[in-house]
């Protein structure tokens, strides 16, 4: 009676048996299981597979991007010369989008005069009075995030190649090189929206 009586593993191992041998079964005739996902479900798929956010603004202004190259480059020196030309790119861009914005103000053309005859003569139903205080906000902005990006480019730069890990890997050093790129993506934004007014 004992020898009748079946171990304690041995159902698991017969089910596993069955399972292998209807996966050797499948791949042994070449039998393909179709897919249960439609069309639409597919699609939202694809539309979900980025964050929310990296719809409106790139994944290196992220902090996890930070985070992410101040952890996978060893050498202090790569690491400080990878962050500072970060720095560098946006200075030259922010630098080139308010030449863009002051040239605006301040060009001789019919709309420049509308939006400047509306500040002086305080419209406040015209919209072009509203465009204007967008482009002045938006020079002042852009203004700060160039100093922004000169600021951390140069204190950045003059870190020791040794230090470099120490002070971008901390949280202080992170939220600090984050703060230039959050002041060029609320710039972009900004220019955005008064050349839509």
């Amino acid at each position: 009676i004992s020898s009748l009586r079946s171990a304690p593993g041995s159902n698991n191992n017969l089910k596993s048996s069955k399972n292998k041998s209807r996966l050797h079964m499948m791949s042994a005739t070449g039998f393909i299981q179709d897919s249960e996902m439609g069309v639409f479900d597919r699609f939202f798929r694809f539309v979900r597979l980025p964050h929310f956010s990296e719809y409106f603004m790139s994944v290196d202004h992220h902090q996890i991007w930070r985070r992410h190259l101040a952890w996978s480059l060893r050498d202090g020196d790569h690491l400080r010369n990878a962050v500072t030309s970060r720095f560098a790119s946006n200075m030259v861009f922010m630098s080139l989008l308010l030449g863009t914005e002051i040239g605006v103000l301040f060009s001789p053309s019919k709309p420049a005069d509308r939006f400047r005859a509306a500040l002086r003569d305080e419209k406040y139903s015209d919209p072009n009075f509203w465009a204007a205080i967008i482009l002045c906000i938006s020079i002042g902005l852009t203004l700060s995030t160039l100093v922004a990006n000169f600021t951390a480019w140069a204190i950045i730069g003059a870190v020791s190649p040794h230090n470099s890990h120490a002070i971008l890997r901390s949280s202080m050093g992170l939220a600090a090189a984050q703060l230039p790129a959050r002041l060029v993506i609320i710039s972009i934004y900004c220019f955005v929206a008064w050349v839509m007014a």
